[in-house]
């Protein structure tokens, strides 16, 4: 998706320049999930293999899908400034940003879905909201990603590497397949790159857009209007071969999707925030000390409302051990995607806390599962280290399906927490 002063504006991207190890080295730009990809639809495109794009991201605004991203190194992302500019503009709004990768499914979580919230958003300092210049961001997450197959960083373009035109890159994300339809599957497109000049004659044209291509843009897809990234895409990336090279050489991402005008019009085509010309920018970014996480719950385990499965994690259980005073809660609204007759199904696949002096009684570390409107009903109290038996939720009458899932520590001892899976049947 991207952004027009008619009908849209464009998301977020994430990216990475350095070699990674995971298991064997895998180098920025390329799929290792897949042997032999093949290009398979943002507007008229095709549904992405799994693994096909391992650095692109899906972006959360509050729980609500708004934008695309890139990955580009295992703490950052880059997107387009104007998805996350409410973040800025009404600071009050408490705008809370979520960047799902290794994301394929919009109603699944994938099997290498990987989740974090971001700690900190930098918006270039001379973005243009009205003009849509530097239209670029960066999100920290509050914990690094966990490389493997299916999430790789895009490699960053070199201070003087700009694709050629006319070569092929490839645009990807959720936005709209026809006028009508957002697809639940990531959709990816083969778009050329067009000349500048014919870029700025075609878009200084429109003067009822008040955004102004620049040379820090660059615009590419087909002038007959039969393909096009739409609303939905925004902030994702433009990746092309490195050099101008083979289809099989390693990504570099180019642009970040950012305005145009409608999806598929013909005679315009879809504009980019260049890449090139940010990079000091982005490495001074990249060079910024992590954040620093003093409120262990804020970002804890995974709030999904929009999914019909799920896991949540305690604070702390990557590391072996949940913080000392910790009062978190995680609410699940599946009424969205399952039916009147729908259950959820509640399992923990690990549980260690701290246990109580009593049987019944869990007076200093627990975990507490809530179900109906305004979770008034109490299923279950939990502690110690025995795994608690699997627990099914129903509707009752005319009711939601939610979930409330309460963490509760003291100021003594620590254990490791707990990792809780829900799905729908």
């Amino acid at each position: 998706m991207r952004s027009s002063f008619l009908t849209y504006v464009c998301g977020a991207s994430v990216l990475f320049l350095l070699f990674i190890t995971v298991g064997a080295q895998v180098l920025c730009g390329t799929r290792p999930a897949l042997e032999n990809a093949r290009f398979a639809r943002i507007f008229n495109g095709e549904t992405a293999q799994y693994g096909e794009v391992p650095w692109q991201v899906n972006l959360y605004e509050n729980e609500i899908r708004k934008c695309g991203a890139t990955i580009v190194n295992r703490r950052w992302a880059l997107t387009a400034a104007h998805c996350v500019i409410a973040s800025v503009i009404n600071p009050n709004a408490r705008k809370v940003y979520r960047l799902v990768a290794g994301d394929h499914s919009n109603s699944k979580s994938d099997t290498k879905e990987q989740a974090r919230y971001a700690a900190r958003v930098v918006i270039h300092p001379e973005f243009g909201l009205q003009t849509l210049k530097n239209d670029i961001a960066m999100l920290e997450a509050d914990r690094p990603f966990e490389l493997n197959n299916y999430v790789v960083p895009a490699c960053l373009p070199h201070f003087d590497e700009d694709p050629y035109p006319y070569t092929m890159c490839t645009i990807s994300g959720w936005g709209f397949s026809d006028p009508r339809t957002k697809p639940d599957i990531l959709q990816t497109l083969k778009v050329p790159i067009l000349l500048q000049n014919q870029c700025e004659g075609l878009h200084h044209s429109a003067t009822e857009i008040s955004a102004e291509f620049t040379s820090k843009m660059l615009c590419a897809g087909y002038l007959d209007g039969s393909k096009d990234s739409c609303q939905g895409d925004s902030g994702g990336p433009l990746t092309c071969p490195r050099f101008g090279k083979l289809a099989d050489a390693e990504r570099v991402l180019s642009g970040i999707v950012s305005w145009g005008r409608g999806c598929g019009q013909k005679g315009h085509a879809g504009i980019y925030t260049r890449i090139g010309p940010y990079m000091a920018w982005i490495n001074q970014t990249l060079s910024l000390p992590a954040v620093v996480n003093n409120d262990a719950c804020k970002y804890s385990g995974v709030k999904i409302e929009d999914k019909d499965q799920g896991i949540i994690t305690s604070p702390g259980f990557d590391e072996g051990e949940y913080p000392n005073d910790s009062n978190c809660l995680w609410e699940i609204d599946l009424s969205y995607v399952t039916g009147p007759t729908s259950k959820a199904v509640i399992q923990f696949e690990a549980f260690d806390l701290e246990p109580s002096p009593t049987k019944d009684d869990c007076k200093y570390d627990y975990t507490q599962v809530y179900s109906g409107e305004g979770f008034i009903n109490l299923i279950g109290t939990y502690c110690g280290s025995n795994l608690p038996a699997a627990l099914t939720v129903a509707r009752q009458g005319g009711e939601k399906l939610v979930i409330k899932v309460v963490f509760r520590s003291d100021n003594t001892v620590a254990k490791q927490g707990f990792v809780m899976k829900y799905n729908t049947i």
